[in-house]
């Protein structure tokens, strides 16, 4: 019988604090509202909690589109840490090593 590991906890973020890493970390790619045209850098991050990844009209890489991830706040938290070891192949530059700031930034996708 197999054991699940047993996932971190997420410490509460703040929604405001998060906006502001947000447009540090991630705005320079994502938006929280757009069309996901080919042309966009990144696809939007409005309502991705509980979203399926590659989802939206966004063109996203074939590791995206095979991984059959579901965006939870766990997920997400954990993606944000290392997105090329959570989906082997993703291409995303950006890591937010700090876990307090990962969860301001949660924290602020889950308000929007």
């Amino acid at each position: 019988m197999s054991q699940e590991k047993p996932q971190p906890s997420i410490p509460d973020g703040d929604p405001n604090i998060g906006k502001e890493l947000f447009t540090d970390y991630c705005g320079q790619c994502h938006a929280l509202t757009g069309n996901n045209e080919s042309h966009e850098a990144a696809p939007y991050l409005k309502g991705i909690v509980g979203r399926p990844a590659a989802s939206t009209n966004f063109k996203f890489s074939k590791p995206f589109k095979e991984s059959k991830v579901i965006w939870t706040e766990q997920n997400l938290f954990e993606f944000m840490k290392f997105p090329q070891g959570f989906i082997k192949g993703a291409r995303h530059p950006v890591t937010v090593v700090n876990e307090q700031n990962r969860a301001h930034i949660l924290a602020y996708l889950k308000s929007v």
